[in-house]
């Protein structure tokens, strides 16, 4: 299992508190590292509770793909509308 290969490193505050897409991208930048730095060949699945803008999983995904991973995957349970 692939548990483990991210970690935060500072409080970034909830992303729903963000308005915009390009608000809540810039508020999960350099918010994680990778704590496998060889990836190569790995195929790796995301798993999110709720997905709003997709800015949090394609960080994440970003960072793993850099790492080398062969392929990253979303999934979600659900996605929230703004109102």
């Amino acid at each position: 299992p692939a548990r483990g290969l991210l970690e935060k490193t500072r409080d970034n505050g909830p992303q729903s508190h963000l308005e915009g897409e390009a608000d809540r991208r810039a508020n999960v930048r350099n918010v994680y590292c990778l704590r496998e730095r060889d990836l190569a060949g790995r195929r790796i699945l995301l798993v999110d509770d709720v997905v709003t803008t997709g800015a949090t999983m394609g960080e994440c995904a970003l960072l793993l793909s850099k790492g080398g991973a062969e392929a990253v995957w979303g999934l979600t349970l659900a996605q929230a509308r703004k109102q």
